[in-house]
């Protein structure tokens, strides 16, 4: 099949398992949408799918990327004369604004959680790590000998490995781990495999609404990229490099000024007039 191939490439290009899984099912939704093969698609086709009236701003640009993604190739491999989806356009998306948690239920969700979930929303909390990067830690990903400690991650979201600083909240949590191989290992697996992102992520988000906490997972990296640019001074450049983004456009929703902030500046304003 087509769509096999396209899988091959990717993986030949080290794609993350992650956006080959996205890039698969989207093609294959793409393909019971319309009804056809997708190599007899049309131009008109594609942007009757990634233009459904249903999906979102975000839903559609990730449409768009995957679909422009597989026609390119396609094209490049000569299996069509013209790239089909060449003239789809990513919508405008809209500003996104941070979700963290709040103080207190990140207290609370930390103090109550049992392992291996406590252990999961510590990192997440004190070192920003999404559910993927969580679920593939190593023990030999702690470097205790460096100064300060530092913690690598694989298979961050843009395919890189990269390391941030462990900070003091998180060193015993982290030592409390398996010192060789899969910190969390499946269970279904043995040793042999790690858990899951899905698992990780279904996992933590059942316990938080099991305790009325209405958060994810990701709230708490949110909670961390918040905290981080307060913590620098407000130094993008280097909440950007604690958040792994590879654009500082990612990392300015966290930029985002508290309400309350705003209006005690404004109350600071000196009176011009009595």
């Amino acid at each position: 099949m087509i769509l096999d191939e396209h899988i091959t490439y990717l993986r030949a290009l080290n794609r993350r398992p992650g956006t080959i899984a996205q890039r698969r099912y989207c093609l294959r939704r793409l393909q019971r949408f319309i009804g056809k093969p997708l190599l007899e698609m049309n131009s008109a086709d594609l942007r009757q799918f990634c233009e459904q009236p249903h999906l979102g701003p975000e839903a559609r640009a990730q449409a768009v990327s995957h679909v422009r993604g597989f026609y390119r190739w396609a094209c490049e491999e000569g299996l069509l004369d013209i790239d089909l989806a060449l003239k789809l356009r990513r919508p405008k998306r809209e500003r996104r604004l941070p979700r963290p948690m709040s103080d207190d239920r990140a207290g609370l969700a930390l103090s109550q959680a049992p392992s291996p979930i406590r252990e999961w929303l510590y990192i997440a909390a004190y070192a920003g790590l999404r559910a993927c990067e969580i679920a593939q830690l190593r023990g030999e990903d702690v470097l205790m000998r460096q100064r300060p400690p530092m913690l690598v991650i694989r298979e961050s979201k843009g395919g890189d490995t990269t390391a941030v600083p462990l900070s003091a909240i998180l060193l015993p949590i982290m030592l409390g781990l398996p010192s060789e191989g899969w910190c969390f290992p499946s269970g279904a697996r043995g040793q042999l495999e790690h858990v899951s992102a899905g698992q990780v992520s279904k996992r933590a988000n059942r316990y938080l609404r099991e305790m009325g906490i209405p958060d994810t997972l990701h709230s708490l990296r949110h909670w961390f990229g918040t905290n981080a640019y307060r913590a620098t001074g407000r130094d993008l450049r280097t909440t950007q490099e604690l958040m792994r983004h590879r654009s500082p456009t990612s990392t300015a929703i966290y930029t985002f000024v508290d309400p309350g902030e705003a209006a005690r500046a404004l109350d600071a304003l000196p009176p011009l007039a009595t």
